[in-house]
Order: structure tokens, then C-alpha cells, then sequence
């Protein structure tokens, strides 16, 4: 299991080789959506830096295929106890075989 630093939140790769990506602030599906960085930093730059978020933006990546996430690849708006069950759920995953059927978020893990 590795985390990984990205421009705008992190990524945990589990064994299976599923990813879970977490990203926030300006520009992505969160709580800091409408965060102006040009107001904040005298230009439209894309960094990462630390605010308080209470929703933020997530995808899990398989090795071969995304995982469907309720119609979409990513998924806003999601608070910090469905993160954790959505990365348990993924990190249990059998690993992805080529040809097989893209897999899907269960319907009870599907923000309402």
C-alpha cells in the first residue's frame, strides 16, 4: 500500500492495484469549489496548500478499468466517513482481469 502526493489532495494505492484518488480546493467537486486561487495568489496558479474541507472530490482507479461510481468515474461532494468506506470497499476488490466487466460502486455505498 503507497500514498501518493498529488497538486491537490492524495492518492492510496492498496495491494490489489486499485488507487482511491482524494482531491479538494478550487476547481474540484468539495466544499472549497468556488475557492478563488487568483484572489489568493495574484494569479490562476494550481498548488496545493491546506484548507479545512468538509466534502471533497474522489475517483478509484483500477489497474485496467475505473471504477463506475453511481454513473460517473468521479464522485463530489463526498464527506470524509464515505472516503473511508469507499476505500475499504475498494481495497478489498479482487484484483482486475482484462476482459473482464468494469466494476461498479455497491448501491448501498452511493451518496443519497
Amino acid at each position: 500500500m503507497s500514498f501518493e502526493h498529488t497538486k491537490h489532495g492524495y492518492s492510496l494505492t492498496f495491494p490489489n492495484g486499485y488507487c482511491l484518488s482524494v482531491q479538494f480546493g478550487a476547481y474540484h467537486y468539495g466544499s472549497n469549489r468556488s475557492l478563488k486561487l487568483d484572489m489568493l495568489l495574484g494569479s490562476d496558479e494550481q498548488i496545493f496548500f491546506c484548507t479545512e474541507e468538509t466534502t471533497v472530490e474522489i475517483a478509484v482507479i483500477g489497474p485496467i478499468h475505473w471504477v463506475d461510481l453511481g454513473g460517473d468515474e468521479v464522485m463530489g461532494w463526498v464527506t470524509a466517513q464515505q472516503v473511508l468506506d469507499i476505500g475499504l470497499w475498494a481495497s478489498q476488490l479482487p484484483p482486475q482481469v482484462a476482459g473482464e466487466p468494469r466494476v461498479s460502486l455497491p448501491d448501498d455505498l452511493v451518496p443519497r
